[in-house]
């Protein structure tokens, strides 16, 4: 993704395109997914909530392309076969092109982090924790089949649809900046350097803002940022995002995180915070993560904290009050 080109604009223009298509046309994709609801926008594609014409209790997540941008999206879709079967990574059904449109459906999920983190505010330390442990799981899957994300952001880990087993199980999505960090021989890619940064300014990895190839270690230090945004709502480069131009935006924000040291971003953590990220701060380019020994500072920690690992998150219990008050409110206006 290049930062030195600003074309939101455009992007917009495509973007409600395709939803007035949506809105006039009364699209059924694929002859068997109709288009309910646009559930977010996004650079590249539309992501909208659908039903199967032939069993509406099945509901699907479409992902629609702007006019030009199949090619990303097909590229997206071959990610998907490739991890089929993968836990925590949704079940993409099929992939069709129409309207001058790619279209990929996919199994639909439930909230996003981003959307938790909206209901609930800062999450807690415990939630933080828990989260974390299935947010490494979930990298070293990906990365056990040769792809690094590159885009790691609260919009893009999805928990399971409410009410069904899977809502506790964190789902890694979006993988339309992945790809592979092995050669056809299954030998490493080499290291580059001067490169434009890929994913989201705010969670790239110091090499990544810099301008270098990304590899496996720099998918785990962006998830650590996210972690401590996660809890805290705030990280030392934020304001460097208001910043107009792609280029000085960058460039700032590679300064403050180059003289940022590890011990001052993670003040007021607990200590697995700043072993996390010294961590993922040393390995080689090449090097292959240890996840147990990332999961096992996730545990020791919840254990020293007193936290017990049940499953009940921040917005379980609140979600839970939320539903018990609105039954209360309709039994109100039965009697």
């Amino acid at each position: 993704m290049s930062w030195s080109v600003d074309n939101t604009a455009d992007r917009q223009v495509e973007c409600d395109s395709v939803a007035k298509q949506v809105r006039s046309w009364n699209w059924i994709v694929g002859g068997q997914y109709r288009l309910v609801d646009m559930m977010g926008k996004g650079s590249f594609a539309n992501v909208y909530s659908a039903v199967n014409i032939t069993d509406e209790a099945d509901l699907v997540a479409v992902k629609i392309s702007h006019e030009g941008c199949e090619d990303t999206l097909v590229a997206e879709a071959k990610v998907y076969e490739k991890l089929f079967g993968l836990k925590g990574v949704p079940r993409a059904r099929i992939y069709v092109k129409e309207r001058r449109c790619g279209a990929l459906v996919m199994d639909l999920l439930g909230p996003s982090l981003g959307n938790l983190k909206d209901y609930c505010g800062h999450f807690s330390l415990k939630t933080v924790f828990m989260l974390a442990d299935q947010m490494i799981s979930r990298l070293a899957s990906l990365h056990s089949r040769g792809y690094i994300h590159g885009d790691l952001k609260e919009d893009n880990f999805i928990l399971g649809r409410q009410e069904t087993i899977d809502e506790r199980t964190v789902y890694l999505v979006d993988f339309g900046l992945a790809k592979t960090f092995l050669l056809t021989n299954g030998e490493h890619i080499a290291p580059k350097t001067g490169l434009n940064p890929c994913g989201t300014l705010r969670y790239t990895s110091l090499n990544c803002t810099l301008g270098n190839e990304i590899s496996r270690r720099d998918d785990l230090e962006s998830l650590g940022y996210l972690l401590i945004y996660l809890h805290r709502g705030d990280l030392p480069w934020i304001l460097a995002e208001s910043v107009v131009g792609g280029d000085e935006k960058r460039r700032l924000m590679a300064d403050i995180k180059l003289h940022t040291p590890v011990k001052k971003l993670c003040e007021g953590l607990p200590d697995e915070f700043f072993a996390y990220i010294t961590y993922c701060r040393s390995l080689r380019f090449d090097e292959q993560p240890d996840y147990a020994r990332l999961r096992l500072l996730c545990e020791v920690a919840m254990r020293r904290l007193d936290y017990e690992i049940d499953g009940i998150f921040d917005w379980t219990i609140r979600l839970r009050d939320d539903l018990e008050w609105k039954r209360l409110l309709a039994l109100e206006d039965v009697f």
